[in-house]
């Protein structure tokens, strides 16, 4: 898989004692969806093996329950505030909560795959912002946007009423004599 996956025939051999678990315990399906998430991240094959042997770790991370709001996910990341600013602005419907598991989509749409990548690369530490605790840090923006939204909502379904409450007047006077 990891061959096929770009990475160099020889390369990983030296990798696979110290990360016998990956190829005894995990199933296939496990591997594959980390060799695409890091691959669909723009992380080249021959990089990838050695990436996900010397971090295996990666593989026991649970990203599909994990939900993001983009700009304030990047700029917990590391990235310059202007810098996602400007993102955004031109990639407004990536913005708003996103599944962890989407993650690389959302990078790669929003033309920062590389940067998170850079961020992620040197493993470690640094793997730290693909775990729950990282993104639950500040929940403060969730909060905040979540408000948005129901007030939004609110706002929408008072408009849509009323909406309705005309349409129901004015079909009353076309048909209704009064």
């Amino acid at each position: 898989m990891f061959y096929d996956a770009g990475a160099e025939v020889g390369s990983i051999g030296s990798l696979v004692g110290g990360s016998r678990r990956v190829f005894l315990e995990l199933d296939n399906k496990r591997i594959g969806e980390r060799l695409r998430f890091f691959k669909e991240l723009g992380m080249v094959g021959k990089d990838l093996g050695r990436f996900l042997l010397t971090n295996a770790g990666v593989f026991d991370l649970d990203f599909s329950d994990v939900v993001i709001s983009v700009p304030e996910y990047l700029k917990q990341v590391g990235l310059a505030e202007d810098e996602v600013d400007a993102a955004v602005g031109r990639h407004p419907y990536v913005v708003g909560k996103n599944g962890l598991e989407n993650l690389h989509r959302v990078l790669r749409a929003m033309e920062l795959e590389h940067r998170f990548l850079e961020k992620i690369s040197v493993g470690g530490e640094s793997l730290r912002y693909l775990t729950a605790n990282f993104v639950l840090e500040d929940d403060s923006y969730d909060a905040e946007v979540e408000r948005a939204f129901l007030d939004g909502m609110a706002i929408v379904k008072a408009e849509k009423k009323a909406e309705h409450v005309d349409n129901k007047l004015e079909f009353f006077e076309e048909h209704w004599v009064w």
